[in-house]
């Protein structure tokens, strides 16, 4: 979610705060902002997703808090997000 956040501020234009604030929120209920990932794996499964094309896949992203887009990542984009968050655990 964290990380949907973030790719959120740099493809639709959500707020920089928000991911922020988001994490705030998770640790205030107790759940967590993060957790270990690993990338290689991940993006094995997302090739693998029936939604993918050759490409890329979509994936659900925020124009604003409550309005999601539907918005075509391509995977190297998605693997460069999950790397700059894979240390963030």
């Amino acid at each position: 979610m964290v990380i949907a956040a973030a790719i959120s501020v740099e493809k639709c234009g959500l707020p920089n705060d928000v991911p922020t604030k988001l994490k705030h929120l998770l640790r205030r209920y107790g759940l967590p902002e993060s957790h270990a990932i690993d990338t290689n794996k991940i993006m094995s499964l997302l090739r693998a997703d029936k939604k993918r094309t050759k490409a890329h896949i979509d994936y659900i992203l925020l124009e604003q808090i409550g309005k999601g887009v539907i918005h075509p990542l391509a995977f190297p984009e998605i693997e460069s997000a999950l790397k700059r968050h894979e240390g963030n655990s």
